[in-house]
């Protein structure tokens, strides 16, 4: 059983997840570095992933580095992100 301290707390951090949509797919870990590094600057909450791309699906013998990096924010942050990658350029 788990207490009522634990049950909130998960119940939070997936009620944060819940709210978080996509904002970049890389295939580059390099270019989601940098992404990361802003939103990890910025204290800007954020979700990583590691998908399989879909065209892969059927693909026998798929290399497991050909994940797609999905980073996912609150739609609320996407023009404040965008307006720092911009500036970082």
């Amino acid at each position: 059983m788990c207490s009522r301290s634990v049950r909130a707390i998960l119940k939070k951090t997936c009620t944060k997840m819940a709210n978080l949509s996509i904002f970049r797919i890389y295939r580059d870990p390099l270019e989601a570095e940098e992404l990361i590094e802003i939103l990890d600057k910025h204290g800007i909450h954020f979700d990583r992933t590691f998908d399989k791309p879909i065209e892969a699906e059927n693909y026998i013998g798929s290399n497991p580095f050909d994940m797609e990096i999905v980073i996912r924010i609150s739609k609320e942050h996407f023009s404040k992100v965008e307006a720092l990658l911009n500036a970082s350029i």
